[in-house]
């Protein structure tokens, strides 16, 4: 049991200094990117770590097999039009940002978010970045992926409130 305990122990240190590590390397230049994208000062010290996001998205292997409402690889304007349909929407605008499955940048309060923003921001990070309002169980999350050979963009809204008050959005894609 001691032993079990010490190789646990020793693996979680482990993970935290490759985090720290990680942060060191990349969380500068990532919060400037979305700092740029999202039109919002953000700073490093902005985003803290070792909280989990308030929602747990599930993203399968395949975008499109995702669960909730999905606009797999589109293109540009069909990325605005849906976000923009979404901003326009009686979502709250207030919550906590993130990179998705990224632990060592951590999530990030914002007070006010335009939607539509999360698009620059998945485009100048290369990832999907993901904002889970305050008043709702769920997310919004925006994929930009280059290396595919369709469209780069995918859009997501998991969470059972978002997905009602949502779906209208991606019956116009």
């Amino acid at each position: 049991m001691a032993m079990e305990a010490m190789t646990e122990r020793r693996s979680r240190l482990l993970k935290e200094r490759e985090l720290a590590r990680l942060r060191d390397v990349h969380g500068t230049r990532l919060v400037s990117l979305l700092s740029q994208g999202l039109r919002m000062p953000f700073s490093l010290d902005d985003f803290r770590l070792g909280i989990s996001p308030p929602w747990t998205a599930f993203w399968s292997g395949r975008t499109e097999d995702t669960p909730g409402l999905v606009a797999a690889y589109i293109d540009r304007g069909t990325a605005i039009r849906l976000l923009s349909c979404m901003e326009r929407s009686e979502i709250e605008k207030r919550g906590c940002l993130g990179i998705l499955n990224n632990e060592y940048i951590g999530i990030c309060e914002v007070s006010e978010i335009n939607l539509v923003d999360l698009l620059s921001a998945a485009d100048l990070t290369n990832e999907s970045v993901a904002f889970y309002p305050a008043d709702a169980e769920g997310a919004i999350i925006v994929d930009c992926y280059r290396s595919g050979a369709g469209e780069p963009y995918s859009v997501l809204v998991q969470g059972p409130d978002m997905t009602v008050s949502l779906r209208n959005c991606f019956r116009l894609k």
